[in-house]
Parts: structure tokens; C-alpha cells; sequence
């Protein structure tokens, strides 16, 4: 490793020295680059962090928290300057077209916005610039159902009767019975007094954060507005300029994410916390451009999203949780939701996502199916459920196990390539073929009362795993997180087992049962697990015990708070490939406080075949996954960094 970093940097101190020596030639070459990336992407290549659209199964309404998108009125000339943006260093890309059209109607967007959980737009407003006009076009029909909310780009001017007019609509954004205005300072006696005249009673007046400030005078709370009062914070990623003439500041998006949450939940004033959609501003500024880098947006952006709506929701101002989008449509800043030609849909999927466990309960189930009346349990008898997504493992998985209880679940996708590999390997298993949701989790949910119906005592879920973004580590977690359960299973021990231990309810593999508390995962995940705990009725900690990677054993009797709740299926989104936060995440640790809700323990096997009843939990470092403690001691790193 040291080797190979040393020969790293002499090839870097090489190219660093050739560009001083010869920035033409250097140049040129790096142009070359840099163009033929783009010309494979004009010819179809997708970016990896693009995401297809795919509208949320149920439109996620925040129950108590609203999501804010500022909305820029676009000058006449953007598309052209959007078109003519050019790469700025090798890997950069540029341009990046907008899916939907800049001349879409107000209409759509707001169609697109509502089906992903934005709640309002709030419109930049020049001092002596007239309203915009995607905000007129919303004032103009009364059955658009956004919010709105207007904000100055600087100082309250003088006091505007369209402003007032606009404010005076029902739609618009109101905290403490307050239409929402923001400026930065400005004359708040003028507009109060016209407030009071116009719309019978006070505007809340909000400004724009800044570390260490009070409010002005007058002033109710604060928005965070990212990038915005945040310094350069550098990425450590190789940066080759494409050119000597850029000079503009390459951000690493998540420390300037992780500045700004520190700055959030460190703020003495009353604020609503902030996230932008990404920047990249070389449409607007050339070579003068900021731009922030990731290697997945969609994913960064969720995992941000994320935190920020549980700052929000932990601390309301005057009984509001907002959180402010940068921003909607700020095509020359390279900060947008709407969709684009590099990332598709990413963004307005993952705050649709992230925005989800907020909603609102289910309320009245629907009405349950037709009952049918199970067969006794039939004790120590074993169903295996094995989710095939990738065909080529599933021979691994269900090779040696018993096919007649064998379930095998898949989307339709990838259901004649499943039928195959078990017409070879297994022809009389049973093939359910499923929405290609919830990955492996809502395949096995939506399989439970067919179990339960068999009477079967015991249940093995194993799944077909290839965990990219794990690196090596990842090539062979699948075994050992399978390897002891499927040797068990093939010996026919399982039913000894647990006969052996009536208060194990779950088994997993040894060293990988994780604390509870220590491996929660994202803010997202904790939110899941709360709806999930109130839309049930459980009671047992949260924090509980729990089988990483979704691989276990389990009685089938601790999924009894499951039982006639089949709409929490609705609730899972299409995939997106997020790494953490979503209801699947969440689902992967609720499984463990299921057992304890039983009153029964977790489990473990070890590779040789030993079971203890109640496993060793995993409390300090896991190969393939980041406790709590290890991920807050990183984002003090880039915060130190970033400073």
C-alpha cells in the first residue's frame, strides 16, 4: 500500500509538473479527455449515480414537517448559457441538460413536486423586479395545491402591495398563523404596519443564517441556505483543470454537508435548517465556477436529507418544522431538483424517499382478505425463503436445502432467468414473482401469511447479496453471513436447535449481531422504526439486538405484530440503490426488536455449527458497517478538515 500510494504521488507530481512546464500541450490533452467523456455520455452512457424516475408509491405528506424548494425566476438566456457550460476538469461534466423542459408549465412542475414531498416553493424576489412568473401562474389558478412564500435577495425594500396581495393567498406558507417573508434586514416597522392593514395581523419574518449572528431586529427565525455563509471546503479527490484559466473552489459535498448540520444543531437562533441539491455553478460563472463533487449525489443528498429533517423535527420553531431546499430549478448555480441529463431523477426520488417515514399513519386498514384457515403449527418444521435478484448466486443459496419447502422469491425481471436455475437445481421449489420493491424485505413480508397458513414453526431467509460499495469486504459477507445457517439447515439441525433453546427467537450468524444503538444507521432509519413501533403497537426498545444483512432464522410466532397489516407493503418505494435510511434498512433492524417484543433472545452460530442462545452482540468495530461512534469521530475529521 505504502508503495503503491508513493508511486501515486510521483505519477501526480509528474503530471503537476508538466502542466507548469507545458500548459498548453497538458491542456490539450486534458481537453481530449474531457470531451470524450462527454461524447460517450451523449451517446448513452449513464452516469452511476443516475436514477430513472419512478413515482413514490404514496406520495409522501409530512405529518408535521414541510419540505420548502426556493424557486429562481430564470433569465431568457439560461438554456443557451446551460448548453454552452464546458468541463472544467477531467471527469467534470458539462453540460448538464435539463429532462424537463425550462418552458414546462407551472402545472407540471408542481405535479412533479407534490408526488415527491415538496410542500412549497419559496420565490427569490428582486427588490424592483416584478413577481415571477411561475408564482403569478400559481396565484392565477386557485386549485394548484403548492404553498408559496416569497423571499427578497437582500433588504426589505420598500413596502410592495403585490407582495402583500401574493401573501394574502391561502396558499401561502404561514407559521404561528403568520404569512412567511424573508429578506436579509430591512425596514420591518413599514411592512408590519402594511402587514397588519392588508392581511389583519403580522407577517413571520425570517432571514438568511449566518454562524455566530443574532437576528435583526424584528425577525423571527433564520433559513439555512447552503452553500451559502460556508467558506471552500476542498476536496481530497485528484483535480486535473482541464485549464489554467479555472480558478474556481471544487467542493467535497459531504463536508460542506457535514458543516452545515454541525452549524444547524450548534445555532443559537431559532432556525430552519437547510440542504442544497448539489453546485455546480459553471453555467453561471465559467471558469470562476464552485462546484461540489460525490460520487453518487442521490445517495449524499439522501444521507443529509436525511439528518436535517430530524433537526427539523427536533427542533421546532414556533411550533414549525421546515426544511429549506437549495433549491428547485437553480439551473446556472447547478442546483436543482427537477430532473437532468446526468442524474435523472436521483434527487427528486431521494427526498421523496427520505421524506416518507414522516408521513402521516396509515390510519383504518383495508379492509383484510378472505380468512384462511391455517393448519396447525407443525412444530420444528422449516421453510426456506431465499430472495433471488442475482440468478448466478441463487445455485449457492439453494443447492442441499429441501425443495418442497423451498420459496423463492424474485421481480419480474428476473423471473425467467430464476425459473431456469431452479428447473436445473431445484424443480419442484415454488417461485413467487414479486414487485421489485423493498428489495429483499417486502418479498419475504408479503410471504408470511402463506407460511403461517402452512403452519410452519420455523423460517431460514437468505438472499442472493452483492454489496459493491463494501469494496473486497463485500465479495464474501454473502457467506458469512449465510455460510452457518445454510450448513445448519442442510444437516436438518435447525429444529433441534431451537428445540433445544425455547426462548431463542432469531439466529443469526455469530459476529454479525449488532447493538441496536450502536450500528442505528442514518437518521432515517430511526424514523422508520418509530412509525413502524406506533403503526404496530410494540413496545420494545428500539435499540435492540439485531442480524445484519437480513440473513437469519426466526419462529415464525414473533411476526405476529404483522398480522393484518399488509399495507405497510404500500409503504416501500422502487429501489434506488440507497445505502441506508430507507424502509428495507429499517425493516433489517426492526426484525430484532420483533424478538424482543416476544420476550425471546437473538441468536448465534457459529462457522463450526455451535449455537449460542444468546448471541455476543457486536458493540465495537464491524467489517461492513460504521457504528455510530466511528461515523461521528469521521465527520469531526472533515469538519477539522473542513476548517
Amino acid at each position: 500500500m505504502a508503495l503503491r500510494d508513493f508511486i501515486r504521488r510521483l505519477r501526480y507530481g509528474a503530471s503537476d509538473a508538466c502542466f507548469a512546464l507545458f500548459p498548453f500541450v497538458v491542456e490539450r490533452k486534458r481537453e481530449a479527455a474531457a470531451a470524450k467523456e462527454m461524447r460517450r455520455r451523449a451517446a448513452g452512457k449513464r452516469d452511476p449515480a443516475w436514477r430513472p424516475p419512478a413515482p413514490p408509491v404514496v406520495p409522501p405528506k409530512a405529518d408535521g414537517l414541510r419540505i420548502v424548494a426556493f424557486y429562481r425566476d430564470l433569465p431568457p438566456d439560461t438554456a443557451a448559457r446551460i448548453e454552452a457550460a464546458r468541463p472544467q476538469f477531467v471527469r467534470h461534466v458539462q453540460p448538464v441538460l435539463p429532462l424537463l423542459p425550462l418552458s414546462a408549465s407551472v402545472e407540471e412542475e408542481v405535479a412533479l413536486a407534490t408526488a415527491h414531498g415538496i410542500d412549497t416553493f419559496c420565490f427569490w424576489l428582486r427588490a424592483d423586479g416584478e413577481l415571477p412568473a411561475a408564482l403569478r401562474a400559481i396565484l392565477a389558478t386557485p386549485d394548484l395545491a403548492i404553498g408559496i412564500a416569497i423571499f427578497f435577495e437582500g433588504p426589505l425594500p420598500a413596502v410592495r402591495a403585490d407582495v402583500l396581495d401574493a401573501l394574502a393567498d391561502p396558499r401561502a406558507l404561514r407559521i404561528d398563523g403568520r404569512p412567511v417573508l424573508g429578506a436579509s434586514g430591512g425596514g420591518v416597522d413599514q411592512w408590519q404596519a402594511a402587514a397588519a392593514a392588508r392581511l389583519g395581523g403580522p407577517l413571520f419574518l425570517v432571514e438568511p443564517f449566518a454562524a455566530n449572528a443574532d437576528l435583526s431586529a424584528g425577525f423571527s427565525a433564520a433559513v439555512q441556505i447552503p452553500p451559502r455563509d460556508l467558506a471552500p471546503l476542498p476536496t481530497p479527490r485528484r483535480i486535473e483543470s482541464v485549464s489554467r484559466a479555472f480558478v474556481g473552489p471544487v467542493d467535497e459535498f459531504m463536508f460542506v454537508a457535514d458543516l452545515a448540520q454541525h452549524r444547524a444543531r450548534q445555532a443559537t437562533v431559532p432556525l430552519f435548517p437547510g440542504i442544497c441539491a448539489g453546485q455546480d455553478s459553471t453555467p453561471g460563472q465559467g471558469a470562476d465556477a464552485r462546484i461540489m463533487v460525490s460520487p453518487d449525489l442521490g445517495d449524499d443528498y439522501a444521507r443529509w436529507l436525511t439528518e436535517v429533517l430530524a433537526i427539523a423535527r427536533a427542533r421546532p420553531v414556533a411550533g414549525a418544522s421546515l426544511v429549506f431546499i437549495n433549491a428547485w430549478n437553480d439551473w446556472l448555480n447547478g442546483s436543482h431538483l427537477l430532473p437532468d441529463a446526468r442524474y435523472g431523477h436521483a434527487l427528486l426520488r431521494a427526498t421523496a424517499s427520505t421524506c416518507a417515514p414522516y408521513a402521516g399513519a396509515i390510519g383504518a386498514r383495508r379492509p383484510a382478505a378472505a380468512p384462511v384457515t391455517p393448519r396447525p403449527v407443525r412444530t420444528g418444521s422449516l421453510a426456506s425463503v431465499v430472495h433471488g435478484y442475482y440468478e448466478d448466486l441463487l445455485p449457492g443459496l439453494i443447492g442441499g436445502l429441501d425443495p418442497a419447502h423451498l420459496f423463492v422469491t424474485t421481480p419480474p425481471e428476473k423471473a425467467e432467468a430464476v425459473r431456469a436455475v431452479l428447473a436445473r437445481v431445484a424443480p419442484s421449489a415454488r417461485l413467487r414473482v414479486v414487485e421489485n420493491r423493498g428489495r429483499d424485505v417486502r418479498p419475504f413480508l408479503s410471504l408470511l401469511p402463506e407460511l403461517e397458513a402452512e403452519g410452519y414453526d420455523l423460517v431460514l431467509k437468505v438472499h442472493t447479496k452483492r454489496s459493491p460499495h463494501q469494496g473486497k469486504e463485500g465479495s464474501d459477507w454473502l457467506e458469512r453471513l449465510s455460510g452457518p445457517l445454510l450448513n445448519l439447515a442442510r444437516s436438518e439441525r435447525l429444529a433441534p436447535v431451537f428445540e433445544a433453546h425455547p426462548q431463542m427467537g432469531l439466529l443469526g450468524a455469530a459476529g454479525h449481531v449488532l447493538d441496536g444503538a450502536l450500528y442505528a444507521g442514518s437518521a432515517g432509519n430511526a424514523a422508520w422504526m418509530r412509525r413502524l413501533a406506533a403503526e404496530l403497537g410494540t413496545g420494545a426498545p428500539l435499540t435492540s439486538p439485531y442480524v445484519a444483512g437480513t440473513m437469519f432464522v426466526a419462529r415464525l410466532g414473533i411476526f405476529a405484530p404483522l398480522r393484518g397489516a399488509s399495507d405497510l407493503l404500500d409503504l416501500f418505494d422502487t429501489d434506488m440503490g440507497l445505502k441506508d435510511g430507507t424502509l428495507a434498512h429499517a425493516f433489517e433492524r426492526f426484525f430484532g426488536v420483533l424478538a424482543a417484543e416476544a420476550g425471546q433472545s437473538v441468536g448465534e452460530v457459529a462457522a463450526d455449527g455451535h449455537v449460542e442462545p444468546v448471541a455476543e452482540v457486536v458493540n465495537g468495530s464491524y467489517a461492513f458497517a460504521r457504528s455510530t461512534t466511528e461515523e461521528e469521530l469521521d465527520r469531526l475529521r472533515r469538519l477539522g478538515a473542513a476548517r
